[in-house]
């Protein structure tokens, strides 16, 4: 009887141990994943915020001149 349920508690364990693995490494993908998502929104903002910038210059300068 001892040995039977000692069979079931060490296959238990193993099927826990694999499915605490996957969901961890789910997490670790899905970190990633979020952190490439909010480093493009970043570079982009920037860049359209210096793009912007050289449409306003732009502007600014052929308004001096006269053009």
């Amino acid at each position: 009887m001892v040995t039977a349920n000692e069979r079931k508690l060490d296959r238990n364990q193993a099927v826990y141990i694999v499915h605490m693995s996957a969901n961890r490494w789910l997490s670790v993908r899905l970190e990633f994943l979020g952190g490439l998502m909010i480093l493009g929104s970043a570079i982009f903002s920037v860049c359209g915020t210096v793009r912007l910038l050289v449409c306003v210059v732009a502007n600014r300068w052929a308004s001096e001149c006269r053009l």
